[in-house]
């Protein structure tokens, strides 16, 4: 393994007789992967058993942010209390639908216009 792509290695590891690499950019990954059969030679040399070698390029570091503001509730309305109400009609008489009539009146008491 070339020196210099040491510090480019994120993670590595053999799993199957499969050596499986995850570098931090995809410029490495291209050289390295010139040089796998190289690579598996070497390991051979030192008496670990590899059959492939798979490369990966670990994901970008994205920072989270919070959100610029904060979700605003959705408003109820009659309309919607009436479509679930009539959903639950037009259903076989069971616990769903029972569970639909109530929500159906929740929401008809809590409506906002």
């Amino acid at each position: 393994m070339p020196p210099e792509s040491l510090a480019h290695i994120q993670f590595c590891r053999i799993e199957n007789r499969v050596l499986k690499m995850t570098l931090d950019n995809a410029s490495w990954l291209a050289r390295l992967r010139f040089a796998s059969r190289q690579i598996i030679d070497e390991l051979h040399r030192d008496g670990v058993t590899v059959a492939d070698v798979t490369w990966h390029v670990a994901p970008e570091k994205i920072r989270a942010e919070p959100r610029p503001q904060a979700l605003r509730k959705r408003a109820r309305s009659k309309a919607s209390a009436s479509i679930v109400q009539a959903t639950a009609e037009n259903m076989e008489a069971d616990d769903l639908q029972r569970a639909l009539l109530k929500v159906a009146e929740q929401l008809a008491k809590r409506s906002d216009g």
